[in-house]
C-alpha cells in the first residue's frame, strides 16, 4: 500500500485512544468499531474502495408480483422479484439476506407470468 510505517503506527495510536475515549470524532465510528484496541503486532492493512454492488427496491409490485405504474395498475406482462422490489435489512445489508423473498416472489412471478395472468 505504500504507507509509511510511521504514518500507519500514528493511526493505530489514535484508534486506540478513541477505543479508549469510546468516541471518534475524527471519522464517526460506531461504537461496535471502537472495541478493541490494536495492541499486538504484526499489523496488516489492505486497501478498501467504496463501490455499490446492489441496489434494493425501486419497484412497485402487487400481491402477484405484477410491476405496478405510478398510478398503482399493472404494467402488462411485467413481472418482478427478489432486491427490485426490495427487502428488509434492519441496520445493514447481511450477505444472502434476500435469498428467501427472491425464491419465494421469483416462484410467484414466474407461476403468474407463465399463466398469463392479465394485467
Amino acid at each position: 500500500m505504500a504507507v509509511p510505517a510511521s504514518s500507519l503506527a500514528e493511526t493505530v495510536s489514535r484508534h486506540n485512544h478513541y477505543v479508549e475515549q469510546k468516541e471518534d470524532l475524527e471519522f464517526g465510528k460506531s461504537q461496535v468499531n471502537l472495541s478493541h484496541k490494536l495492541e499486538i503486532a504484526p499489523f496488516w492493512a489492505v486497501r478498501v474502495e467504496m463501490m455499490v454492488h446492489e441496489t434494493l427496491g425501486g419497484l412497485i409490485v402487487d400481491p402477484l408480483c405484477r410491476v405496478l405504474t405510478e398510478d398503482g395498475l399493472p404494467i402488462k406482462g411485467l413481472y418482478a422479484a427478489g432486491s427490485i422490489i426490495g427487502n428488509l435489512h434492519g441496520d445493514n445489508r447481511l450477505g444472502g439476506n434476500g435469498i428467501s423473498s427472491a425464491i419465494t416472489l421469483g416462484k410467484l412471478a414466474g407461476q403468474q407470468a407463465a399463466a398469463g395472468t392479465k394485467a
